[in-house]
């Protein structure tokens, strides 16, 4: 996920900040989507994998997305992007 400098510097700073933090936040929530979609598609292959190892593992890759959408969730209904910035870059 794009951190907020890095949406500013490529969109140019010509914009007043309040509009680059809603067109941020607008492509945040899409990217939510995408996270969601993917934790969903995680729960299929943890309820078809019979390797217990394999499945412990996909379950700690699914907790660590869906904390991950929780916190995008949280900023996103705050209009907060402050609550971004403490998201270590992965």
């Amino acid at each position: 996920m794009e951190t907020f400098e890095e949406f500013i510097a490529r969109n140019g700073t010509d914009q007043d900040m309040q509009s680059l933090t809603e067109s941020f936040l607008s492509q945040v929530r899409a990217e939510v989507l995408l996270i969601g979609k993917r934790v969903d598609d995680l729960e299929g292959k943890i309820q078809a994998e019979n390797d217990l190892a394999r499945k412990i593992d996909l379950l700690a890759k699914q907790k660590k997305w869906a904390s991950f959408l929780s916190i995008c969730i949280l900023a996103i209904q705050m209009k907060d992007i402050s609550i971004l910035r403490r998201i270590r870059k992965r």
